[in-house]
């Protein structure tokens, strides 16, 4: 499937800087990565920013229940040392989800469609969308994992807005 597909250009593109893959879980949705960010954009913050990617998260919004909760294909979160702690003690500055858009369940208007509203959906809790098509995962000249990973770096690397 092209989700392994993007997995593993996105392994191959973290290179050395793949720090954990977390793969021995229960369930195949529950495996994790997690990337730090080039030393460019580490010398440039004089922090280092982190991703973890996870596979197939449930996302809830607004308009969904416990029922229907909105699945992504991988949620990616960016985190950074100095940014204020969240509920869980963590530092994200940034979440955002990568879709990997298959023929079979992404042709078509109304498909299509769908996927625009879901879009708006998940942006309104904070969740910005990266789509890419099969056709772009499995094209090598298109380098979809870069891309994504150019994406991240760039949202870590932007100032830490204060809460107030």
């Amino acid at each position: 499937p092209i989700e392994r597909q993007f997995v593993m250009s996105l392994v191959k593109e973290a290179d050395g800087r793949l720090e954990r893959a977390c793969t021995a879980a229960k369930h195949p949705d529950e495996w994790f990565l997690t990337i730090r960010s080039p030393f460019r954009l580490q010398d440039r913050l004089h922090t280092s920013p982190w991703l973890e990617v996870y596979p197939q998260r449930p996302i809830l919004t607004p308009e969904s229940d416990r029922r229907t909760s909105r699945r992504v294909d991988f949620l990616f979160e960016v985190y950074r040392d100095e940014a204020p702690a969240g509920i869980n003690g963590r530092s994200c500055v940034k979440r955002f989800f990568v879709e990997t858009d298959g023929e079979k369940h992404h042709s078509g208007w109304t498909k299509r469609a769908q996927d625009r509203r879901r879009d708006r959906q998940l942006r309104r809790i904070g969740l910005e969308p990266l789509r890419f098509t099969g056709s772009e995962v499995n094209d090598s000249e298109y380098h979809t994992a870069a891309e994504a990973l150019e994406f991240v770096w760039d949202m870590g690397a932007k100032p830490i807005e204060s809460g107030g």
